[in-house]
């Protein structure tokens, strides 16, 4: 579970408090400075000095210290909620990144277990015509609200800009993968549809339909070869986003991600 935070520092012109303490701070150095100046210059010229005199002098320069006081204080508070609740959209953001990161893991450890490591396929010479593959549409596209954290290129030091780098890099793998299981149940209809009505033998179908085995195993392939990277991936990136996390939150905590692979069900 990002947002473009440039010019915070003075954003608070354009809400109410921020006028508000714009204007107490002018009223300020007006009632402070410029007004007793100006009696005084007054009261100069008229030669009127009085106790009424000093007794206005002092009430307006309290008067001015409380309106700044007051509006600096409801600024204050109000920059305070405001940072705080970009703390916490930022943090929401940063586990639904997490959340996203595990959603693919699940969907890559589900490919592995039960279609490529069934049944000890992986090792079989023969997987390419044995192994089962999704239905068209089975896999969903995920992708990472990369607007939500773009806060990671606004830290010092590299390991949060590379993290940002990363969760790309997983986000274009993972698109792959989904297009190659796409491919591939279309390589595997068009096996079924070339052999229709026939009862070849595995050997016999790699010759008599050497096109279309030669796609189906090539997509195989890189079938395996995709889900074994992308789910290292999502293992080294968990680590990264932690490690990158706590240093911009210290002491919070964010989800945490279970890498332990389910054992499969026993027929």
């Amino acid at each position: 579970m990002f947002l473009s935070f440039d010019n915070k520092e003075n954003n608070h012109h354009g809400s109410f408090w921020g006028d508000i303490a714009l204007f107490s701070t002018r009223a300020f150095y007006f009632f402070v400075f410029g007004y007793p100046t100006l009696v005084y210059i007054f009261a100069t010229h008229q030669n009127i000095f009085s106790d009424k005199f000093y007794e206005f002098a002092v009430t307006a320069i309290v008067t001015g210290i409380a309106a700044w006081a007051g509006g600096w204080a409801a600024f204050s508070s109000e920059r305070k909620t405001r940072e705080g609740a970009e703390r916490k959209s930022r943090i929401s953001a940063a586990n639904k990144a997490l959340f996203t990161i595990a959603t693919m893991f699940n969907a890559l450890d589900n490919l592995r277990q039960f279609y490529i490591d069934i049944d000890g396929l992986r090792q079989n010479p023969d997987r390419a015509l044995l192994m089962d593959s999704p239905q068209p549409g089975m896999m969903q596209a995920i992708h990472f609200d990369f607007d939500s954290i773009n806060y990671f290129l606004d830290q010092g030091g590299a390991e949060c800009s590379m993290t940002l780098m990363e969760l790309q890099v997983l986000d274009w793998h993972f698109q792959m993968v989904v297009n190659t299981v796409e491919l591939r149940s279309k390589a595997v209809e068009d096996l079924h549809k070339a052999i229709e009505f026939q009862l070849p033998t595995l050997e016999s179908i790699k010759v008599t339909h050497d096109k279309e085995y030669h796609k189906l195993a090539a997509l195989t392939e890189q079938m395996i070869e995709q889900v074994d990277e992308g789910i290292a991936i999502t293992k080294r990136l968990n680590a990264m986003m932690q490690n990158a996390l706590q240093l911009q939150f210290p002491g919070q905590d964010f989800l945490q991600i279970n890498f332990v692979k389910k054992p499969q069900t026993q027929e």
